[in-house]
């Protein structure tokens, strides 16, 4: 919406005008007046209009000396002269003065005056358009170089000196001042798809920054409150206090509160703090590994060194499969005997509860890799090609990140030797018919048409559908005669077009919507796709 002002310093025109165009239609929702340069001048500063419209000769100050000195004032402010018959020759001359858009002629005609407003009030619509993507784009700038930052953090783990390109980066002065170590994770319970990260991720920046008393922590050019890095369902977080106000209480009351009645879980920890940023590499990594608490702590989502559970832990050698354990899995597994399988891998997981993580959490993902083994080597001796499915999250043992119990976890792998054992022939291409073939890609489709907005990797869609991903990708380019990203980006696209259709919604919103975390990465894929920008896009189509 514009503001409008009105310098005229003959009542019945200022007041003819207020009335003479359909001004809220228009987009105009302030209108102000002033009835000479002098005062019009003094309004401007205090309101900022966006559209001045102003007779040339007034009492005190004409219009002229008006937007002489209004426009270095207000470098983005549109000008509109009014004039007589006397005065057209010269205001033909001066409307070539900056931002001096157009004239109206008195007496006014309504159609010619109409079109000049019209196109004055698109030329600041776009403008409006044009510093809001300028601005998207330098905020966007400023939290990736320090997304950057956060991340060499992580990467170097430099104790003494830091890297040449980190070196803009200062500790802080004061020896009062220290940095705290921040991860979070927000986990969807098992078979629901996660919130977009940009927007739980957003939440607990707020959060953060609600509960703990920062300090901002300067930049070379600006300060920034906190530093933030976001890589996998992991949100790093570096923050700075005053020793004596670090009081991580607050933030563990409001994370049981903010998880109360919530299917979806969001957890914290906090690190041990340190005087000098560069040493914080190795805290990061620690608050990282606390995380895995919350697979013996039951309902507890925030953790820190200091903090201890109040239950009685067995001892850590306990936590071990033993011969009789391992001769009833590969038996399990041999009868394929489902209902015994489950049974025997969730007891598991009733067994982690008693288990103290904080001393050893090495010896359960030990654990983890021996169970996961045995079930590879099961399915490699029987030759079954499904020993691939979730292979990468299983070796790696990343999967321990997507769950939030050890319900939910033991489960999952549960489910997963139960496919082993079921489908050793998934991988077989001929196996599927075409009826069965368009009828996966029609849920897929649907799928993805209603989670735009979600992080659609390949891994994920394919263990929503129970494919192998390699599997998945080959029967795109088989059958659609396109690969995956690109199937996924014509639908991101489709849906993008169909949504700036709606003039209610900012690109910048329509690019979150159809899951571009990034402003610049959605305006380049669009305009690759299209060969438009989304503004021109929306031109085009004559909004």
């Amino acid at each position: 919406m514009c503001k409008l002002l009105i310098v005229e310093d003959e009542w019945i025109i200022r007041t003819g005008l207020r009335h003479y165009f359909p001004w809220q239609e228009l987009g105009v929702n302030d209108i102000y007046e002033a009835e000479n340069g002098a005062d019009g001048l003094q309004l401007a500063l205090e309101v900022r209009p966006d559209l001045i419209i102003s007779d040339i000769r007034m009492p005190e100050m004409n219009g002229l000396e008006m937007i002489e000195q209004l426009r270095p004032l207000l470098p983005d402010t549109f000008y509109i002269i009014l004039t007589g018959y006397n005065d057209f020759d010269y205001a033909k001359q001066v409307i070539r003065l900056g931002n001096i858009q157009d004239y109206l002629l008195k007496p006014l005609e309504y159609e010619e005056s109409m079109k000049s407003v019209q196109n004055t009030l698109q030329l600041i619509r776009t403008k409006k358009e044009e510093q809001k993507e300028r601005l998207i784009l330098v905020e966007e700038q400023n939290k990736w170089n320090q997304s950057v930052l956060v991340k060499q953090l992580l990467d170097s783990n430099f104790t003494k000196k830091a890297p040449d390109n980190l070196l803009y980066l200062s500790d802080q002065v004061k020896s009062d001042l220290i940095y705290i170590p921040i991860v979070s994770t927000h986990i969807a319970p098992y078979g629901s798809l996660s919130v977009p990260d940009i927007k739980w991720s957003g939440e607990m920046l707020q959060l953060i920054a609600n509960h703990i008393p920062i300090v901002p922590i300067c930049l070379e050019d600006h300060s920034s409150p906190l530093l933030s890095y976001f890589h996998q369902n992991r949100l790093y977080v570096i923050v700075c206090c005053h020793q004596e106000n670090l009081n991580d209480h607050n933030l563990a009351v409001a994370m049981k509160k903010l998880n109360q009645g919530q299917v979806h879980k969001t957890y914290i920890s906090i690190g041990h703090p340190s005087p000098s940023l560069f040493e914080l590499g190795k805290h990061l990594y620690y608050a990282e590994e606390l995380l895995l608490l919350r697979y013996s702590e039951r309902e507890t989502y925030f953790f820190s060194p200091t903090a201890s559970s109040s239950l009685q832990k067995t001892e850590t050698s306990t936590f071990r499969l033993d011969g009789m354990e391992k001769v009833q899995l590969m038996t399990t597994l041999e009868q394929k005997d489902t209902t015994a399988l489950h049974e025997l891998i969730l007891s598991f997981s009733h067994r982690t509860y008693q288990l103290n993580l904080r001393e050893s959490s090495r010896q359960w993902l030990i654990f983890l890799q021996e169970l996961i083994s045995l079930i590879l080597r099961y399915a490699d001796h029987h030759h079954s090609s499904s020993s691939e499915i979730y292979s990468e999250q299983l070796i790696k043992l990343s999967f321990i990140e997507d769950f939030q119990t050890s319900e939910q976890l033991f489960t999952w792998l549960a489910d997963w030797a139960e496919q082993i054992i079921s489908n050793p022939d998934q991988m077989d291409s001929s196996s599927l018919s075409d009826s069965k073939d368009t009828y996966i890609f029609s849920e897929i489709e649907k799928f993805m048409k209603q989670h735009l907005d979600h992080d659609l990797s390949l891994q994920m869609v394919a263990e929503r559908f129970f494919y192998n991903p390699s599997y998945l990708s080959r029967l795109f380019k088989t059958k659609l005669n396109k690969n995956y990203m690109t199937y996924v980006t014509e639908l991101r696209i489709g849906y993008a077009k169909e949504c700036l259709k709606d003039p209610s919604l900012l690109i910048s919103d329509v690019s979150l919507m159809c899951g571009y975390k990034s402003y610049k990465h959605f305006v380049k894929t669009f305009r690759s796709i299209t060969h438009m920008t989304p503004t021109h896009y929306r031109k085009r189509i004559g909004m």
